[in-house]
């Protein structure tokens, strides 16, 4: 039964993907130029997983909007962010959709073989290079990718565009806790939830213009860098930036003794700050404030500016931002 359903999905998978012409008759490796070998974060590994971890575009087809691809992938990543960053999928495929976005986008992972599962680390690492490649080569396309550890092939990556209810799907749709309906404006406030608690945030953006592939490749390094802590952790401090792209996401609590951003509210915080500056279609840095039921528990935000970020950070901790002059981009 089990079989059957993985064929099945796959098989319509690649169905969707191949009504229009075969985008590249052979597989091509896509990877980041590793001459950048610092540390993009505060001492987590590098986003895009070790040099002997690859990814292969297989096949590509129509064009997909990059503002629905960027969404897409955060929401997903911060889904998966929350579960063990080392451990397999429980099911040999998932698909991934966002069903407040339109036009519709789907990503669906799929093991090699119906009695395997996907480590969850190699989707967070192919994801980063997945993105990385189709920004640079201004490529957003409905698509096939194949991941590789040490030359064997590990998983599958597709992003599906249109009506993907075709396919099977699981549970996994997007965290309730995400608020669906932002308000319009210079400022927000915004209300959401974790594990019951009511947490609220106000957004305002500044005057430094940044773009939208910053902004969401900052964002994406943050929450792979967040995916490989403990459930349980909480966080003075949080800052990182994906090497190669001007956007410095950071985040820590107020007072930080005891720290009281959660794991689970860093996720929030930065999924809910980008699909903000998206539903406000807003690309300069932006600050928010964050409440947990009406206690002031942090603020941060992302910027452009190194600078900007370690002003923001040193007035909150001292010594924190001397760690970021190691890894120049």
């Amino acid at each position: 039964m089990i079989l059957l359903r993985v064929h099945k999905t796959f098989f319509l998978a690649c169905t969707l993907l191949t009504l229009a012409p075969l985008g590249l008759a052979n597989p091509t490796s896509f990877d980041v130029p590793h001459s950048i070998n610092q540390n993009g974060s505060l001492g987590a590994s590098l986003p895009w997983g070790p040099d002997d971890f690859h990814v292969y575009l297989v096949h590509q087809t129509t064009p997909i909007r990059r503002d629905a691809a960027l969404m897409t992938a955060v929401q997903f990543l911060a889904q998966q962010a929350r579960r063990d960053f080392n451990g397999r999928l429980s099911q040999p495929q998932i698909t991934f959709r966002d069903p407040t976005l339109s036009p519709r986008l789907s990503i669906f992972v799929s093991a090699m073989k119906p009695e395997q599962r996907v480590l969850r680390c190699h989707i967070f690492w192919g994801m980063a290079k997945i993105l990385n490649h189709m920004i640079h080569d201004d490529a957003f396309t409905a698509s096939i990718w194949r991941l590789k550890l040490r030359g064997e092939e590990v998983g599958t990556i597709f992003f599906i565009a249109g009506n993907a209810n075709q396919l099977e799907t699981d549970s996994n749709l997007p965290d309730p806790a995400v608020p669906q309906t932002l308000n319009v404006g210079p400022t927000a406030n915004l209300t959401a939830s974790v594990n019951s608690v009511e947490i609220s945030f106000r957004f305002q953006f500044l005057e430094e213009a940044m773009d939208m592939n910053n902004i969401f490749m900052g964002a994406v390094a943050t929450l792979i860098d967040l995916a490989q802590k403990p459930n349980d952790s909480t966080f003075k401090v949080f800052a990182a930036f994906y090497p190669g792209y001007r956007s410095y996401h950071y985040w820590f609590s107020t007072p930080p003794d005891p720290p009281l951003m959660s794991k689970g509210i860093l996720i929030l915080s930065i999924r809910t700050s980008v699909q903000y500056a998206l539903k406000q279609n807003n690309w300069h840095a932006l600050r928010g404030h964050v409440k947990s039921s009406g206690l002031h528990i942090g603020w941060g935000g992302y910027s452009a500016s190194k600078a900007e970020a370690n002003q923001a950070l040193s007035s909150s901790l001292d010594g924190v931002a001397e760690q970021w002059e190691a890894a120049e981009i």
